[in-house]
């Protein structure tokens, strides 16, 4: 580890910097729609001005919407020590469709809005809509539009946030909200969140467990697209961002597609990846075995150690099984020190250090150091 200076604090700040993930909402719902209904659920009074959308997009199973939103003054109901909430619908909105309907032995299911801040599975922020696949000849119909549609998937690293590691420190902008969604209007922009948390984790899941989730995960929502669009269809193209550890995820995930062959499909039609500071030949963790000692995640954090016997065979795995040619992985890393947690006694300080150094991030197999 580099020692450094203590990192001085971002003075800019955010009144609504804390992002709650709303899922559930009825398909009819307009932004303004959202506002009223989380008003009126949390009973926190007509003035929805307290209330920001930050992003409002259809589900991948196509019968409800997802909001992300923040608040100017967190409302009381939601300070506690959960992560998440769940409110029934009231009628007076609607009910959110069923699968099966004039059965007897069906039980509708009451329409339920869930609001949290783990952001564990898929979030879509961005599904466009039809008129953004115009082409010169006309719009495209709603089938050739999910035929072409692309999805791009960010994946956040260890210690990290689904939505904020991709959020401007102490600001508003979210680039995956705010600035992806004009260079890629025809892409459905998605997060992938899962327990990345270093401090206080009672997470046991290690690099394994978190690519098969991955993969499951991809599988249910190829599924998804099929199914939506016919089940002989082809897989619909992904792309991915992934930050860090969620890196390491992506590539475990491909090296567990390549072993199946059912999964090989899928596996053809992740065209790429962004990675972002992502640590192929391991990173410095002296930092991070006083936050882990003891916990459940203490083997995860070893195996990220630049000593680690699994990364080792990981870049060995991975050029094998992302070898399309016509594929591509862009490297990102950085080259000045960035805050990293420092235990001083038995509380933590922000320190400006180095744990990761551009050959340990950009050499991985068919794409070498620069």
């Amino acid at each position: 580890m580099t020692t450094g200076r203590p990192a001085s604090k971002d003075e800019k700040t955010d009144s609504f910097s804390k992002v709650f993930r709303v899922q559930g909402i009825p398909l009819s719902c307009k932004r303004e729609d959202v506002r009223q209904l989380v008003a009126q659920l949390l009973d926190i009074g007509t003035d929805v001005t307290i209330i920001q959308i930050r992003s409002l997009a259809v589900c991948i199973n196509q019968k409800t919407k997802t909001a992300t939103i923040g608040f100017r003054d967190t409302p009381q109901c939601l300070i506690s020590g959960k992560s998440e909430w769940t409110f029934t619908i009231p009628s007076s909105w609607g009910e959110v469709e069923n699968d099966i309907e004039d059965d007897d032995d069906f039980i509708p299911r009451v329409p339920q809005i869930t609001i949290d801040t783990h952001f564990e599975g898929f979030t879509v922020l961005r599904s466009p809509k039809e008129h953004d696949h115009e082409t010169e000849y006309g719009p495209r119909s709603m089938h050739l539009w999910l035929l072409t549609m692309i999805s791009c998937i960010a994946i956040t690293g260890l210690g990290g946030h689904a939505f904020g590691s991709f959020k401007q420190r102490g600001g508003p902008h979210m680039w995956l909200c705010d600035s992806l969604p004009h260079d890629l209007p025809g892409a459905r922009i998605m997060l992938w969140g899962y327990d990345s948390k270093t401090l206080g984790s009672r997470s046991f899941q290690d690099l394994e467990a978190l690519g098969s989730n991955l993969r499951l995960a991809l599988q249910v929502l190829d599924r998804t697209n099929r199914s939506t669009c016919g089940n002989n269809s082809e897989a619909k193209p992904f792309t991915f961002v992934a930050h860090s550890l969620g890196g390491l995820v992506f590539k475990e995930a491909i090296i567990q597609m390549k072993q199946d062959r059912k999964h090989h499909g899928l596996l053809n039609s992740i065209h790429g990846a962004l990675f972002f500071g992502v640590p192929s030949q391991g990173m410095d963790i002296t930092t991070l075995i006083p936050m882990v000692r003891g916990q459940p995640n203490e083997a995860l954090v070893h195996s990220l150690g630049k000593e680690s016997q699994l990364l080792r065979n990981q870049r060995r795995n991975f050029p094998l099984a992302f070898d399309n040619p016509d594929s591509e992985i862009v490297y990102f890393y950085e080259t000045v020190m960035s805050p990293t947690a420092v235990q001083v006694g038995f509380k933590y300080a922000a320190f400006l250090c180095v744990t990761l150094t551009g050959l340990s991030v950009v050499v991985n197999g068919r794409w070498p150091a620069i």
